[in-house]
């Protein structure tokens, strides 16, 4: 017994912040052409750490989270662990994995230690903050410059599949996986560096700024539509705050206050918008003056293509949509299970899209995958933490690193929830998105209800 009081004494198990640390560098890893090579390797060690972090936390009473979200989070893994046995014919350990990645995300990067004060909080928040801001720089940095020299070269997956490194069909894909899932980490990035600068914990005020810039400069090369609206909704939402913030001696009034502030949060936000294909073309010009020396000296080289000819309306999404929505009339209660959808799609709905695509849409996803029930409960958490969010932003406590530490996590919930109508990437998912959705969303709950039970005091 004393032998494991003192294992569990150890601080990898003792606080869960290294074991967070740890989870977003793996996921974000897994996220690159070549992590999926290497992540694999490192599954199981840290499923049994989050294993025994999960079985800790199971016991450990928190105040601060309400019986709603208590409720929501045991019928969501009860509702996803009835869907597995209604389908245990069909990849029970592919199901099994998935539900396990689930509990982890909901008890381990859900939650923070009881014992914890709100500076320790604080300071693991920064901590998350740094790490996402070192790795992403470095990342965007090496992406951007083999652009600019115009690298392009193809690798194969791990499921076989063959993708670009490089500049490819006017997306910057750099050395991830897929350019909409690398704009939605950039996002992130940004608004990890604006936390920062919230609290004043840099040491190098010029380095946070030059990864907003060089985040910036990716996103846009992405060319990820997902991620423009992304984007669109942070800068309107961090204009609205830092004009808020800027005019709160001017225009003493609320109403007008905030209405000047949304007003021209919007414009500005827009210009953004209308001016991403200049940058774009703009930026272009560096790697189309390289091809013409490496033209000079006898290397062909194809110019930089800025506009997208693969783009429709909803550049194929809608037809994904459409079958997926008619796959979940065969199971609509309880779904297939996050692993079985392409199976199904085939034996249910013959030519389905779903049969080797994935259905580009988190919520339609987790219809699928746990049914209309998964999907009411995960709307019933998420709206019962965003009512806390919404008071807070109305009614908290103003002007201080608080206010503003908690509406940019929510801005970044926001964003995620946003993103993940055009991918599959937070619900029964171990991705880079869901990790940070998680931790986010454990964050603002607790954030929310400091400054709510603050104000009443």
């Amino acid at each position: 017994m004393n032998v494991i009081n003192r294992v569990l004494n150890l601080k990898i198990f003792k606080d869960s912040i290294y074991y967070k640390l740890v989870f977003i560098l793996w996921t974000l890893l897994h996220s690159l052409t070549f992590g999926q090579y290497i992540t694999g390797y490192f599954s199981l060690p840290i499923i049994l750490w989050g294993g025994v972090l999960v079985l800790k936390n199971i016991f450990d009473k928190r105040g601060y989270i309400n019986k709603v979200t208590q409720f929501s989070i045991y019928a969501f893994l009860i509702s996803y662990i009835i869907t597995i046995f209604i389908n245990s014919n069909s990849n029970l350990i592919g199901n099994t994995k998935t539900l396990i990645w689930q509990i982890i995300m909901m008890f381990v990067l859900f939650r923070s230690e009881s014992w914890k004060s709100k500076d320790e909080v604080d300071s693991d928040i920064i901590k998350i903050s740094k790490l996402i801001i070192v790795l992403t720089i470095i990342l965007s940095l090496t992406s951007l410059i083999i652009f600019l020299l115009n690298i392009v070269y193809w690798v194969k997956r791990v499921d076989g599949a063959v993708i670009p490194i490089g500049y490819y069909y006017a997306r910057l894909w750099g050395i991830y996986v897929d350019p909409n899932q690398a704009a939605v980490i950039s996002i992130i990035s940004m608004l990890a560096s604006v936390i920062v600068l919230i609290n004043k914990k840099y040491k190098g005020l010029s380095f946070i700024i030059s990864n907003i810039v060089i985040q910036y400069i990716f996103m846009i090369l992405t060319a990820s539509r997902g991620g423009v609206i992304g984007f669109l909704f942070s800068s309107i939402v961090l204009g609205y705050l830092l004009l808020d913030y800027l005019l709160r001696n001017k225009i003493t009034k609320d109403i007008l206050r905030r209405c000047t502030a949304i007003l021209i949060s919007i414009v500005v936000s827009g210009l953004l918008l209308i001016s991403e294909a200049p940058s774009r073309k703009v930026l272009s010009i560096i790697p189309n003056s390289i091809n013409k020396l490496k033209d000079e000296v006898g290397n062909e080289s194809e110019s930089i293509d800025i506009e997208r000819n693969d783009l429709t309306s909803s550049n194929g999404r809608m037809v994904l949509w459409k079958d997926g929505l008619r796959l979940s009339r065969f199971s609509p209660v309880f779904g297939f299970g996050d692993r079985n959808i392409p199976v199904k799609a085939n034996e249910l709905t013959p030519g389905s899209s779903l049969a080797k695509k994935t259905v580009h849409n988190g919520f339609i996803h987790m219809l699928l995958s746990g049914g209309i029930i998964a999907v009411i409960i995960m709307c019933v958490l998420i709206i019962s933490l965003a009512y806390g969010a919404v008071k807070v932003f109305f009614k908290g406590d103003k002007y201080n690193k608080d206010f503003y530490t908690t509406n940019i996590i929510s801005v970044i919930i926001g964003v995620l929830l946003i993103t993940s109508m055009f991918l599959t990437e937070i619900f029964y998912q171990n991705s880079f998105a869901a990790t940070i959705f998680w931790i986010c969303l454990g964050y603002s709950m607790y954030l929310n209800n400091y400054i709510l039970n603050k104000d009443k005091k």
